[in-house]
């Protein structure tokens, strides 16, 4: 015979559940904004003087390959992790105001996003680059979600 949980009990489940999930997500923000901090920095040895603009930018990836693999539950902490990454390389190493650094990590968020929404949007949860199809999806999203998070850039 099942015993009915005390009213006490179930409320402390439930917080702690709470508290278990909150942990999770600004651990995995934190991890997305790590790696991506290493990305983004290896990625301004590529920008091209004077006009310092990124040949290849690495961090893009990282960012977009979170969001393919986790799904939707990882959104917030993608966007969260990328956003403060961001402005703290601008801040670090190219000394650019605040407003600047936040409004790149927005649009280099928006970039992954837009490239994991199209992907699931086209290909579903299942997708896997197992077929030409899903690879040339990839590569499409890619550009589409570049120009878009690009054209938005200060």
């Amino acid at each position: 015979m099942l015993e009915k949980p005390l009213h006490g009990q179930r409320q402390r489940s439930t917080a702690d559940d709470l508290a278990r999930r909150w942990v999770n997500t600004i651990g995995l923000a934190v991890a997305i904004g790590v790696a991506y901090f290493f990305a983004a920095r290896l990625s301004v040895g590529l920008l091209l003087e004077p006009e310092g603009v990124a040949v290849f930018w690495p961090a893009a990836g990282v960012s977009s390959g979170v969001l393919i693999a986790l799904g939707p539950r990882a959104r917030w902490p993608m966007t969260a992790g990328v956003t403060a990454a961001t402005v703290v390389i601008h801040q670090v190493v190219a000394d650019s105001p605040l407003w600047a650094g936040f409004a790149l990590g927005l649009s280099n968020a928006a970039e992954a996003l837009i490239v994991a929404g199209l992907l699931e949007r086209y290909f579903g949860a299942d997708f896997s680059l197992g077929r030409l199809r899903p690879v040339l999806g990839l590569l499409m999203a890619a550009v589409i979600g570049t120009a878009i998070s690009g054209s938005a850039e200060p």
